[in-house]
């Protein structure tokens, strides 16, 4: 929902549909139709293709701007955040990030409460990409999505590798596999970060708010808190909360 709506309920569909209902109303009306933009094969089964539109954020000013955001894979083989304004046709792409897989692209978008647009993007079956810092894979981003001086977006002032060479400055957060949500605590501005594991174990990490800037979760060092790949534990961030796969769990993705 917008910020301050409690009367209108938004749900993004796959294949590129938003619908919304108002309380005390029946039935849904389509708000938005971007079918002909996404792409997202029709699988036989759930994970042969996990694109499509995959999340929606609304501008903290959307009553006055119209602004609101949509995560998804492209017709043009990339992962898309673009920006659209209410009432108007038309978009804007903000960032596009290459997609090197049909599953594990995450899909998180969320506004932080320092205003700032963050962004889940998954692993792609690239085990090495979540711990390059020169790529925006197995990352969590964080841009202020305002066009600037020609640029589509700005890159905020104190993001944690702003100005190091050869490091993604968009990058907030690293060492994520398939951060397919994640929330904001809208009382204190904690971050609760769900990652959705290969074959053992779902974690939920936590940063209070204002912190873990720079913050690397391990994958794919770790699954969970359980060592994978012979990495050392200096300098990672391990799960608050960890569910070993078993018959009453399979993936904490949300």
């Amino acid at each position: 929902a917008p910020p301050g709506d409690a009367r209108r309920l938004f749900v993004v569909g796959r294949r590129g549909l938003v619908w919304v209902r108002r309380r005390g109303l029946p039935g849904w009306r389509r708000f938005l139709d971007i079918r002909d933009l996404v792409r997202l094969a029709l699988p036989r089964r759930f994970d042969e293709d996990q694109g499509g539109l995959l999340s929606m954020a609304f501008a903290p000013d959307y009553r006055k701007s119209g602004r609101f955001y949509l995560f998804y894979t492209h017709r043009d083989g990339r992962i898309h955040v673009d920006e659209f304004r209410r009432g108007r046709r038309g978009r804007r792409t903000v960032l596009t990030v290459p997609r090197t897989s049909r599953i594990d692209v995450g899909g998180g978008l969320q506004f932080g409460p320092d205003g700032h647009l963050y962004v889940g993007v998954g692993y792609g079956r690239n085990d090495e990409s979540s711990q390059d810092l020169g790529l925006l894979t197995g990352k969590l981003l964080r841009v202020n999505p305002r066009a600037q001086g020609g640029l589509p977006y700005r890159v905020p002032g104190d993001n944690p590798f702003l100005g190091d060479p050869g490091v993604r400055p968009e990058i907030w957060a690293s060492g994520l596999r398939n951060t397919w949500r994640f929330s904001f605590d809208r009382r204190t501005g904690s971050l609760l970060l769900p990652d959705v594991g290969f074959d053992s174990v779902e974690e939920v990490n936590f940063l209070g708010r204002g912190a873990g800037a720079g913050s690397n979760f391990g994958w794919p060092l770790f699954e969970g808190r359980s060592r994978e790949n012979g990495g050392s534990r200096a300098g990672l961030v391990f799960p608050s909360l960890v569910r070993r796969h078993g018959r009453a769990t399979c993936a904490i993705i949300g």
